[in-house]
């Protein structure tokens, strides 16, 4: 009677053990279906932005960002980075590192750095006109902003000529960062490197 009970207790305890492993495992399966819907879903995710000055609206998200959005930021970037003089050159260059990727911080911090002290050493002034923003239609994260860039020394025009500044971005999470930042050569194709 006992070897009875006891074998009737080892098949319960096997049956419950196996009930327990199947709801384990359902569970586990549940888990790994929301985990990938999750990464879908945040993946896809998109901020739309409504620009108070215009009331235009873009789309950032994930990785990617409305074309309008991009050419509206490298606009703004160019704007900061160009339109400086002596007593602005640092704070304008503050607000553009903010927005500059980890990775080439260093490399644009020191070109900016330069720079600036070049423009506070000869009290050099410069204005940016803009003229056209394009973006990049296959990469959509790049930039060409052209316009008429004004160079003075102290009140005196040393250049008045239209100058072309590619700007590239990385997007994570949604964010902007400034990957690249450079004043194209006047034979330079703007996304695709130098001409013939």
């Amino acid at each position: 009677m006992d070897i009875k009970r006891a074998t009737a207790r080892i098949q319960a305890a096997k049956r419950e053990a196996r009930r327990n492993r199947n709801w384990a495992g359902a569970l586990i399966m549940s888990n790994l279906i929301a985990l990938i819907a999750l990464v879908m879903v945040l993946g896809k995710q998109q901020t739309i932005l409504t620009n108070i000055s215009d009331g235009k609206s873009y789309s950032v998200g994930g990785r990617n960002a409305s074309t309008d959005y991009i050419g509206e930021m490298a606009s703004q970037f160019v704007a900061i980075t160009v339109n400086v003089h002596p007593k602005n050159v640092d704070r304008q260059n503050e607000k553009f590192l903010k927005y500059t990727d980890p990775s080439v911080f260093g490399e644009l911090k020191n070109k900016l750095l330069v720079e600036a002290g070049k423009i506070k050493r000869e009290s050099i002034s410069q204005t940016f006109y803009e003229q056209s923003v394009e973006v990049d239609s296959k990469g959509g994260s790049r930039a060409v902003v052209t316009g008429i860039r004004k160079v003075f020394y102290g009140k005196r025009l040393v250049s008045d000529r239209q100058t072309r500044y590619r700007i590239s971005f990385k997007i994570r999470n949604g964010r902007l960062w400034v990957a690249e930042f450079v004043e194209l050569k006047k034979n330079e194709k703007t996304f695709l490197g130098v001409s013939k």
